[in-house]
């Protein structure tokens, strides 16, 4: 009886990469991910909290999430892709006899980045109607101009050390008592073809 051939098929090793952050974060380490290809780390997200990479403890009830688009020494080096801000901080802002307002748009940067932004206003007392629909507008208004004029990098940048948001509260205090401006969160459009292809990568 003859000797079945056994057919071995070479398993190829899988290696970890770091991945880093970009430069504005100082390229801190944000997680690793395990792969046989170097190719194969590319388009890979990880979405890590910003106080771990700022150390900032201010910064804890922000989410930061990033995507890997390039390879330098040996790393995935990433851009970040989203901003939220957690739920549970979202709620404690939230106070009796004021009026929170919230707005969904899309934009295009300078550099023609298109996001989707979401910020939102609370006031200081409680606002109806076409109060409501000023405060809305000129929020609207402000937002598009000024996204539309700035760089995506330089945008991230003001809204990490929140003067993108301190900049429209002083806009919108023209037409109310505006207690706080915040961007709940924000997110690059990717086409529907690069969001199939990222994969959730272990965190550091």
């Amino acid at each position: 009886m003859a000797k079945r051939k056994v057919v071995r098929t070479k398993v190829k090793k899988k290696k970890w990469f770091t991945l880093i952050a970009p430069d504005i974060f100082k390229n801190a380490t944000i997680g690793q991910t395990h792969v046989s290809e170097d190719e194969q780390v590319l388009g890979k997200t990880a979405t890590v909290n910003l106080m771990s990479i700022t150390n900032d403890m201010k910064k804890q009830n922000i989410n930061v999430k990033f995507v890997v688009d390039s390879i330098k020494d040996g790393k995935g080096v990433t851009r970040l892709i989203g901003y939220t801000l957690v739920p549970a901080s979202v709620k404690r802002m939230v106070r009796r006899r004021s009026t929170r307002i919230d707005l969904s748009l899309v934009c295009t940067t300078a550099d023609n980045v298109k996001l989707r932004i979401k910020p939102m206003i609370l006031t200081r007392f409680a606002v109806k109607g076409a109060g409501k629909t000023i405060i809305r507008k000129n929020a609207q208004d402000y937002i598009v101009k000024n996204i539309k004029k700035a760089k995506y990098d330089d945008l991230v940048q003001m809204i990490l050390v929140n003067k993108f948001q301190r900049a429209m509260k002083d806009e919108l205090k023209k037409y109310a008592a505006i207690k706080i401006c915040e961007i709940r969160s924000f997110k690059v459009e990717e086409s529907d073809q690069a969001k199939e292809s990222q994969e959730t990568v272990e965190k550091a």
